[in-house]
């Protein structure tokens, strides 16, 4: 089981916390909250979820419902003040967009779950993700100051369907951050490492357990980043996971 989870260089080498609560949620401590959050601040993101047929074996599309539920209930926090807007899209052979961009606090329980079929295709996702940025309406002037958006992907398995995602996520990483994630012991560590914004924002989740562990530790990583009105790149890099047989999630 999950222990703890630390962030670390959060904010001109800030070090903080996350300790297990016994709602399994992980709260932060060691770090001051702003005494007024701008609800001017907004943030997109963007979830890549890989359906394919593998992700019915050992129960990990189920892993990742479970896992994808407590993200966005993290985002949906009041002390967030509607600032999340969350996109979902599912790949497998091809893409489909599940969600457009929607307030984290609507989109919570309203998710539907995965539903697997066919091949992996992570260019069709990232590609999918990117129209969507793109096609995202401008802030509204003197209402509205977006940090820089975030995707998360995730995927059990290999890129074994189209082009490879190299170009797409060359792409994407120009205006967004790009954090993968290695969902079980058949992922394609390497491919992921080398798509993500860099290697340091690439994860391995062994388990159901080390998902919701770590995407609650991204949902925080999200809120802490907009309460102090930065971007969350440098964060986002720097999760480390702390596991029951004591090694860590990178």
């Amino acid at each position: 089981m999950v222990s703890w989870a630390k962030i670390e260089n959060l904010k001109q080498g800030e070090s903080i916390m996350l300790e297990k609560t016994s709602n399994q949620k992980f709260t932060l401590t060691g770090l001051k909250r702003p005494d007024v959050i701008n609800s001017k601040t907004k943030q997109r993101v963007v979830l890549v979820r890989d359906v394919s047929a593998s992700m019915d074996d050992d129960n990990k599309a189920i892993d990742a419902n479970k896992a994808i539920w407590g993200f966005l209930s993290e985002l949906a926090r009041p002390e967030n003040k509607d600032g999340f807007y969350v996109a979902v899209v599912d790949y497998s052979k091809n893409a489909k967009v599940v969600s457009d961009f929607t307030k984290a606090t609507d989109l919570e329980g309203q998710l539907a779950d995965i539903k697997t079929l066919d091949s992996t295709n992570i260019t069709a996702g990232l590609a999918l993700a990117g129209n969507l940025l793109s096609q995202a309406p401008d802030p509204i002037e003197g209402k509205e100051r977006f940090l820089k958006p975030v995707v998360v992907l995730f995927t059990d398995g290999e890129h074994n369907t189209g082009e490879m995602p190299y170009d797409e996520a060359d792409q994407l990483k120009k205006t967004a951050d790009l954090v993968t994630v290695a969902f079980g012991v058949d992922a394609d560590l390497g491919l992921l490492q080398e798509i993500a914004n860099s290697p340091e924002h690439c994860y391995r989740c062994g388990d159901g357990r080390d998902l919701r562990a770590f995407l609650a530790a991204v949902g925080e990583t999200l809120a802490s980043s907009m309460q102090m009105g930065q971007d969350a790149t440098q964060p986002l890099g720097n999760i480390t996971i702390e596991t029951s047989n004591q090694s860590e999630m990178r």
